[in-house]
């Protein structure tokens, strides 16, 4: 029984790059070539990935499968490692599912009258920002109608003052919900703040 010598290159399934979404394990298969061209599966696997990015584990999945979880989004490289050999592959990690919706007020001082922007984005498990679609997204505010601008910013016309005004935002079963005053002015705002 011969088996193949010490790694001087490898092959895997995912030469031509690899994109994953951040959170999902990917089973890659490697195998490594020695010195006389003889092929065996990776066995004792390593990456100089920065941990934050992503992770190379050994998959339950066989010999020579090594499981991925991709964490931060984004275009790298993913370099394996193996005796003598090394590889290096295109790496894209995309944002995950989202697990909740962050918004932010584009004003501080809010009253009667105004126009005020809202920008609402989803996040990951890892914090990658998920873009929102906002044809299945719902924002509504009790101080005012809200109509969407572009991409993940609604647009509210400030008509009603009080202590007790809020933005709610419903998307993909999350939910977010922001609270602010509005001052009252003069005539209700119908001539601007």
């Amino acid at each position: 029984n011969v088996v193949p010598g010490s790694a001087h290159s490898m092959l895997t399934n995912v030469d031509d790059g690899l994109v994953v979404s951040a959170g999902v394990p990917y089973d890659i298969f490697v195998e490594v070539i020695d010195i006389h061209g003889n092929i065996g599966e990776s066995n004792d696997l390593s990456t100089s990935l920065d941990a934050a990015i992503g992770e190379i584990d050994v998959s339950n999945t066989g010999v020579g499968y090594w499981s991925f979880i991709g964490k931060t989004s984004g275009e790298y490289t993913l370099t394996l490692n193996e005796g003598n050999a090394s590889h290096s592959i295109p790496l894209t990690i995309l944002a995950g599912e989202p697990i909740r919706i962050r918004t932010q007020m584009q004003s501080a001082s809010i009253a009667q009258g105004d126009i005020i922007l809202i920008d609402v984005w989803g996040v990951d498990t890892y914090d990658n920002i998920v873009q929102i679609d906002h044809l299945n997204t719902t924002v509504t505010c009790t101080a005012g109608d809200a109509t969407h601008v572009t991409a993940g910013t609604w647009e509210v016309e400030v008509s009603e003052s009080g202590n007790d005004r809020s933005c709610t935002i419903l998307w993909e079963g999350l939910i977010a919900q922001n609270f602010f005053d509005v001052d009252e002015v003069l005539f209700g705002g119908a001539v601007g703040s």
